[in-house]
């Protein structure tokens, strides 16, 4: 029999504990105003008629995850100016209903156990996410040597999601794009998503190729050879390029449908990295990087550029870094996995079951905050464009 957890127990007792909220005004107030609170969740609000419907809502739509609830949580604690506190006891019960054993620990194995959804969040705020398989899932790796065991893990986690996924490895920038190309033939409108992880070498807005990725590790030991240094500058490719390969005029069949990209590589500025290049040598291959420092690349348009050239048929886009603009995306060299790959799949794993994909990459720039800071590999940077709605994976 499966275990009785906290989260269960809230559930039994939701109308007796919703019976006992005061919504006063200024709760009213600070959980509308929320970043979480979207606005076609305030126009359901400005449509109901008593503070008990609206109470209902708010607190449905607050509670459904961990992370959400704890906002809810701090509010109630914060605007209970009332003698008798009530508000705070709330606030109190619902913290000891959730709860959790906290994160992970750290696997190195490539699976993952995958918790399955109890409640799936569906509704018209959310993208729906009940077809399997769910759609299409590529994992592109051009450094299986260096991070062999990050594909098959991402593998097994989104097969585990109901995803029909393909992985490849060392392709060439014009093999990607032939490929993907092929495999949108295939994607038809009963696809409710499609995902891209490319994990590569990488240089600002861009992702080098097979060639590009080889060219890299031979100027590592020989900065001067000229072959070398064509192959990284021919072999690369502008993120928006291959992004726009599955907008709404190139793929119609995904209008509509949540499109996802995760790009693991490095986004330092090669040109800088030239400055002092014997003590930068030195201090690179004491590093486990997927950078691009040894050569100067052509400097791409960044996602602001991005923003403005993109027609409105792209939309509905979630973007995703493995690090900040201007920084390094390091590995470890002896498990073979990214730190966000082992951050992001953890959280991915364990949370997809009962949170968005917002709050679960909230989660990731946490964990690797926690357990990378010394690296300085602690910030993913994460856009979306023209997404309406919130995205839950419900395994």
């Amino acid at each position: 029999m499966e275990k009785i957890t906290n989260r269960d127990l809230y559930f039994t007792d939701f109308i007796e504990i919703l019976g006992t909220v005061c919504l006063t005004p200024e709760l009213m107030t600070r959980l509308s105003e929320h970043s979480y609170f979207e606005h076609e969740m305030r126009t359901v609000v400005q449509r109901l008629s008593t503070d008990g419907e609206k109470l209902l809502f708010m607190m449905t739509s607050f509670t459904r995850s961990r992370s959400t609830c704890d906002e809810f949580i701090r509010l109630l604690r914060e605007t209970d100016h009332t003698d008798s506190q009530s508000n705070k006891h709330v606030a109190d019960r619902l913290q000891e209903y959730n709860t959790s054993k906290g994160n992970w620990e750290f696997r190195m194995t490539p699976n993952l156990n995958v918790t399955k959804s109890k409640a799936p969040l569906k509704g018209t705020l959310f993208y729906s996410m009940t077809k399997t398989p769910r759609g299409k899932c590529v994992i592109v790796n051009n450094v299986p040597k260096e991070v062999h065991i990050e594909s098959d893990r991402f593998k097994d986690i989104f097969q585990k999601l109901h995803f029909d996924v393909h992985d490849w490895y060392d392709l060439t920038v014009d093999k990607i794009v032939s490929n993907l190309q092929e495999l949108k033939s295939e994607i038809t409108s009963d696809d409710d998503a499609f995902v891209l992880m490319i994990i590569s070498h990488g240089s600002e807005e861009s992702v080098l190729g097979k060639d590009g990725c080889e060219g890299l590790i031979t100027l590592d030991v020989d900065p001067s050879n000229s072959v070398s240094k064509r192959q990284i500058k021919e072999d690369v490719i502008e993120i928006k390029k291959i992004v726009d390969i599955f907008s709404d005029s190139n793929c119609p069949q995904l209008m509509l449908r949540p499109k996802l990209f995760f790009f693991t590589c490095c986004r330092n500025n090669p040109v800088e990295e030239l400055t002092g290049p014997q003590q930068q040598q030195q201090h690179e291959k004491s590093q486990s990087t997927l950078a691009t420092v040894f050569t100067e690349m052509p400097k791409e348009g960044n996602l602001k550029t991005m923003d403005k050239c993109w027609s409105d048929a792209n939309r509905d886009i979630f973007i995703c870094y493995s690090c900040a603009e201007g920084s390094k995306s390091y590995f470890d060299i002896f498990n073979g996995i990214t730190h966000f790959g082992q951050a992001f799949s953890h959280c991915l794993a364990q949370y997809a079951c009962e949170e968005t994909l917002n709050s679960i990459m909230s989660r990731t720039c946490n964990l690797m905050h926690q357990y990378f800071e010394q690296t300085g590999d602690y910030a993913p940077e994460f856009r979306g464009k023209g997404l309406r709605r919130e995205l839950a994976f419900n395994p």
